[in-house]
């Protein structure tokens, strides 16, 4: 019993330790959540999140779940322990979130960051608005995703590869002074 303490003691210092919650900035407003996608098949993606935002540095262990009618994420800390949970139907969020995060750090921000990263143009553009530009190329034989709000570039999404859930993805919020890089390290198919 008195070992099983240590170690439950361990993993919330070293749990605590994954952020400096006393340095984070709050964050401005986000972008609004896209809805699941529907045509898309019931995937799991299991992805190793690192992340800078000004000094401070971040890791995450995230399983993003796709499904026709709605979208979840969960986020892990190194050792497993879990973070916060999103569900997303669409209409309604449902959050829980522990007192390991920062108040700074939004489950929502994430999820709509990796929806910018992987959901369509099209999708994303009706949620955005007018004022906002999605732009997907290739330069120099590497496929590249920029979002402008009017004529400004504030993110840049740097894939891998042109496949639908690249292995490595870099996303750069130029006005928020944050990166993001997502490595996919399973892909499930879900019934």
């Amino acid at each position: 019993m008195r070992y099983q303490l240590i170690v439950v003691c361990l993993l919330l210092f070293n749990g605590c330790a994954i952020f400096d919650a006393g340095n984070i900035a709050p964050r401005p407003d986000f972008r609004p959540l896209s809805g699941p996608m529907a045509e898309q098949q019931a995937l799991r993606l299991t992805q190793q999140v690192k992340g800078q935002w000004g000094e401070h540095r971040y890791t995450l262990l995230c399983v993003l779940e796709l499904h026709p009618q709605r979208v979840a994420l969960v986020g892990l800390s190194p050792l497993g322990l879990q973070l916060f949970a999103i569900d997303y139907d669409g209409v309604e969020v449902a959050l829980e979130k522990t007192p390991l995060v920062p108040a700074a750090l939004e489950p929502q921000a994430v999820l709509a960051d990796l929806q910018l990263v992987y959901w369509s143009a099209a999708e994303l553009g009706a949620i955005l608005g007018e004022r906002w530009r999605i732009v997907d190329e290739i330069v120099d034989k590497e496929t590249r995703r920029s979002l402008y709000e009017e004529d400004l570039l504030t993110v840049e999404i740097r894939y891998s590869s042109s496949a639908p859930f690249a292995e490595q993805v870099v996303l750069r919020n130029y006005p928020l002074n944050y990166w993001l890089e997502v490595k996919t390290i399973a892909i499930e198919k879900l019934e």
